[in-house]
């Protein structure tokens, strides 16, 4: 990458991150691009992590050139969606590159990440080689995601996941989008796909919302590219992990707004022509899963209620995305795979 450089603003939201966040500020605090914003949300943390942090910023020294550090303690959890949305609109920066606590990150990570995303006006955002981070450290390399995909059933699909890191994707390449742990967006793509002054979906309050986000982008045009070079580390489920078995209630609620919010990505970007060749999957295993959350978790049919509820937001969502949407269905059917495909060689 040559001439100036445009600002990067981070964008790392914390919630009971503990175990992970001193690791994940110092990777970020090590990186060699500038000029950088780092941006911290704490989601109404219950742990000591706040304290952390403070602890973290007031004893580490600031880094060389233009870095600059901005923390926000929120009263309340807002959940994902809506506490990304905030960190966004605090930003200043001409890319942006939103973090999971649970991230180690190499120190070039946002170099590479920036001069890929720089490779053509329409990319309009880029996935690095996310490889699983293991307590024991990183000699066994397994692969967390190379970027995402959509199966038949409209799961995303983490391409790689669980595979040993032998080079089998070090090939840069078009994917449907980044995982939401550690994407970096072009900041002028999501000002073009913002919808009620959100770039995510606010009725998304966790799950499916990088998803959502990435098919709304496809629709308007824009690209997205796995980069191999940039490369970082991911302790896959960190948050829902930090739930254990004491909190099933939380665990319950956090399956049903996964639920949830599968059918409202579906209602917004999705047309019946793209639907319907799917049809021979989808109901079967519609029918299936509605019986078996009937049967063993019943306590999620209230997601059901909740889609239902949130259904009329949606719709209004929907006549913008599909009115202002550039591409054709042929095109987005590319991106819709199966699971096989998804998981290995992609588009």
């Amino acid at each position: 990458m040559t001439g100036k450089k445009g600002m990067v603003s981070v964008v790392l939201l914390n919630w009971n991150g503990k175990r992970f966040i001193t690791d994940c500020l110092r990777t970020l605090f090590e990186q060699d691009y500038r000029p950088l914003e780092l941006i911290i949300i704490d989601n109404a943390s219950t742990d000591a992590s706040p304290g952390d942090i403070s602890v973290f910023l007031e004893n580490t020294p600031k880094p060389d050139g233009d870095f600059r550090v901005v923390y926000k303690e929120n009263k309340a959890n807002l959940g994902f969606s809506k506490a990304m949305n905030q960190g966004i609109s605090m930003a200043h920066g001409e890319y942006i590159l939103l973090c999971n606590f649970d991230i180690r990150l190499n120190t070039d990570f946002i170099t590479e990440a920036v001069n890929a995303v720089n490779e053509a006006p329409d990319v309009g955002g880029v996935s690095g080689k996310l490889l699983v981070w293991h307590d024991g450290g990183d000699s066994n390399r397994l692969i967390d995601s190379t970027g995402m995909f959509l199966d038949y059933f409209r799961t995303p699909i983490d391409r790689g996941q669980g595979e040993a890191d032998n080079g089998q994707y070090d090939t840069c390449r078009d994917i449907l989008c980044p995982c939401g742990a550690l994407p970096l967006y072009r900041r002028t793509m999501l000002e073009d796909i913002k919808i009620d002054k959100g770039f995510f979906d606010n009725t998304f309050f966790a799950y499916y919302e990088d998803m959502d986000l990435g098919l709304r982008a496809r629709l308007r045009g824009w690209r997205f590219l796995f980069c191999a070079y940039a490369v970082a580390y991911h302790y896959r489920g960190g948050a829902s992990k930090l739930f254990g078995r004491a909190d099933r209630k939380k665990v319950m609620l956090a399956q049903m707004e996964a639920i949830k919010n599968r059918y409202l990505m579906m209602v917004k970007n999705e047309r019946f022509t793209t639907i319907v060749v799917h049809l021979p999957y989808l109901v079967p295993y519609e029918i299936i899963r509605f019986f078996y959350l009937l049967l063993r978790f019943p306590k999620c049919m209230k997601s059901y209620f909740r889609f239902i509820m949130t259904l009329p937001t949606a719709l209004k969502y929907r006549r913008i995305i599909q009115a202002s949407r550039t591409v054709s269905n042929s095109y987005m059917r590319k991106y819709i795979l199966s699971r096989n495909r998804a998981l290995t060689s992609g588009v």
